[in-house]
Order: C-alpha cells, then structure tokens, then sequence
C-alpha cells in the first residue's frame, strides 16, 4: 500500500509497523527524514541539558553537605536513577538512528525491540 508517498504494508493505522511509535528509523530517501530528525535532534538535546543541568545542580548540592537529610539523600538518588536511565537509553537510541539514517546500521529488523525496550 501506497500510505502518502511512503511504501508500506497496511497496518489497519498510521504507522509502518505493528508498533504505533514514532518513525525514528529513517533513511535519506524517506520523505519524512528531515522532520524525524529534528525531533530526534530536538529530544536528543534535550536528554543532555538534562543530564548536564542535574550534574551541576548534584555538584552544588554535594558543596552543602551539612544541610543534607536522610529524606534528601533518597530523594537524590532517585532522581539520580531516573536521569541515569533515560540518558542510559535515549543515547544509544539516537546513535542507533543516526546509524540507520547513514545507513551503516539497518535497525528496521528490531525497531519494535528498540521502541519497546529501549524507549
């Protein structure tokens, strides 16, 4: 099935798998390569000003030691662990793109793998 431009098989939806996600996994010659990228460029970016923001702001706080609570501590680390991991998966996942997108790397074959677990 013709779905605007782009071949595919009729999934009964939108999307060109049996995942409804975002299409990430884009090449050059994909019509809708240059939108995809920007939103993977766009939460990519920001995955690291977040990253980097709560790195200082972890530095900072390590520098009032005295004021730190136990409820404090915990409170850390679990933002600590939730920054971690989303910046654990978000990374790899663009590289993955941008390894599709140069076609060095063909991620079609696991894109649910990818969308389901990673992200």
């Amino acid at each position: 099935h013709d779905h605007g431009g782009i071949q595919g098989i009729d999934r009964s939806f939108y999307g060109n798998t049996g995942v409804c996600m975002f299409k990430y996994f884009v090449t050059p010659t994909d019509p809708q390569h240059l939108f995809s990228l920007v939103v993977l460029a766009i939460n990519t970016t920001l995955c690291i000003t977040i990253a980097i923001t709560y790195g200082i702001i972890y530095v900072l706080s390590r520098s009032n030691l005295g004021n730190e609570t136990a409820s404090s501590s915990v409170l850390e680390r679990k933002i600590t662990l939730i920054i971690l991991t989303d910046f654990c998966s978000w990374i790899p996942f663009s590289v993955l793109c941008l390894l599709h997108y140069l076609e060095v790397f063909n991620g079609t074959p696991h894109y649910e793998l990818f969308s389901l677990l990673i992200l």
